[in-house]
């Protein structure tokens, strides 16, 4: 099993631990004192209500409850500023660092010293991003929570192509777990650890940790960065979380692919596709506010110049003709291997029709008596051939993409046991 192969699997582990950890946060820090200070209130409000005590006791208290809301509304500060995201795609990697430095410091009331050597790498893919983002966030948090002092350094450089950063600071210490090879790490205490380790390997980068009880503690991360090489600009669409991560890691590690933006439904992904005018987007039929479906036909209404692949668990005919005809450049299942995936997006990039050969025959399916009876769109697509008309004119006339209408020629053709458009627009006016 290889390395990302490993991370991959592991991080699923590490994203549940992440969740479990979020909801003892939750409860054993704002919750447990939210219901001491309503206990406080409640006693306060009978005390008043009896003129029992004295203003002394009332005020000491109120002090008291005010303290309790003052320490749970900075616990739930720090956990939105552990997960709060910047907006990745649209902003330079040392704005994200920044953003993310200004909010800890907001939000914890911790100083960290922020120290970035120019020159970087004018485009550093999304996944990196999001990684760096993450690592970064749970770095910050770990040593306000873990090392006993507030006070921290960030280091961002480039050297000779890789990607450093490093958080430090001067705190306890403490003696790291092997986090490679056999001994790996698995223990749920080690659970920041591992999260910056796997999500690390997942974009090709490398987690050094340097530390020893009493001086304090360092975490260092390599990165391995794309090469200045064509890059085939992607628009990742899809409502669920964990198919998002794992098509984000599957095209971190290839040179020629870069993801631009991610959308979780449909709206989002046609701002992304007008703001980043993408060479493909890889979109899911199944998505909230507006389906996949939909933001095709608005891509092709609009005439956006984008490729669609429609990236589906659904192996249904009527799903699949529906995408064919609503003008999808090609269709992937989830089922498909990794390989058949990164295929698929650099062949419709290149302007192919990708569609496997079982869709084929789903949607070449005509009537059982008469197996060479053109379908109704064929017969469209006929017609205007007949009339002279070039692919990209019935195209705009059937509002079908190009390729779409390349695959209804193919079908056509060989029903009608022609070779070319001459051929069939003859055996079209024979009739």
């Amino acid at each position: 099993m290889s390395d990302r192969d490993l991370a991959a699997k592991r991080l699923l582990a590490v994203t549940e631990e992440e969740l479990q950890r979020i909801v003892l946060d939750i409860h054993d820090g704002p919750v447990q004192n939210l219901f001491a200070a309503l206990s406080q209130l409640t006693v306060l409000r009978s005390r008043i209500s009896g003129l029992q005590p004295s203003p002394d006791e009332c005020v000491a208290a109120i002090n008291r409850t005010i303290n309790l809301l003052e320490i749970s509304l900075g616990d739930i500060r720090d956990l939105l500023g552990t997960f709060r995201a910047p907006e990745f795609a649209g902003s330079e990697l040392t704005e994200i660092i920044e953003d993310i430095v200004i909010q800890h410091e907001t939000f914890t009331s911790s100083a960290v010293t922020l120290e970035m050597s120019k020159p970087f790498p004018k485009s550093v893919s999304l996944p990196v991003k999001i990684a760096l983002c993450r690592i970064l966030q749970e770095s910050l948090s770990n040593v306000r929570r873990h090392s006993g002092v507030q006070d921290a350094t960030v280091k961002l450089w480039s050297k000779k192509g890789p990607l450093f950063l490093e958080v430090s600071d001067h705190g306890c210490g403490f003696e790291p777990p092997p986090l490679s090879g056999p001994q790996a790490t698995e223990r749920h205490e080690h659970i920041g650890l591992r999260g910056m380790r796997e999500r690390a390997t997942l974009v090709g980068g490398e987690l050094f940790v340097e530390s020893h009880p009493g001086t304090g503690s360092a975490f260092a991360w390599r990165f391995r960065l794309m090469t200045d090489a064509p890059q085939i600009r992607i628009v990742l669409a899809d409502d669920h979380a964990l198919v998002l991560e794992g098509l984000l890691a599957l095209l971190a590690a290839e040179p020629d692919l870069r993801v631009v933006a991610t959308a979780t439904d449909g709206e989002r992904l046609l701002e992304a596709v007008r703001r980043f005018t993408p060479d493909v987007v890889a979109i899911d039929l199944q998505m909230p506010f507006m389906d996949g479906l939909t933001c095709l036909h608005h891509i092709r209404a609009e005439e956006l110049p984008v490729r669609v692949l429609v990236i589906s668990a659904f192996e249904d005919a009527q799903s699949l003709r529906t995408a064919v005809e609503g003008g999808a450049d090609g269709f992937a299942l989830k089922t498909d291997s990794p390989e058949m995936t990164l295929a698929a997006i650099r062949q419709v990039a290149r302007g192919h029709l990708v569609f496997p050969a079982a869709v084929r025959r789903w949607l070449i399916r005509t009537p059982a008596d008469d197996p060479d009876a053109l379908t109704d769109r064929e017969e469209a697509v006929l017609a205007l051939v007949a009339e002279g008309k070039s692919n990209a004119q019935i195209g705009a006339a059937l509002n079908l993409s190009e390729n779409t209408i390349k695959f209804h020629l193919k079908n056509l053709f060989s029903k009608l046991g022609v070779t070319n458009r001459t051929e069939a627009a003859a055996k079209f006016h024979k009739r």
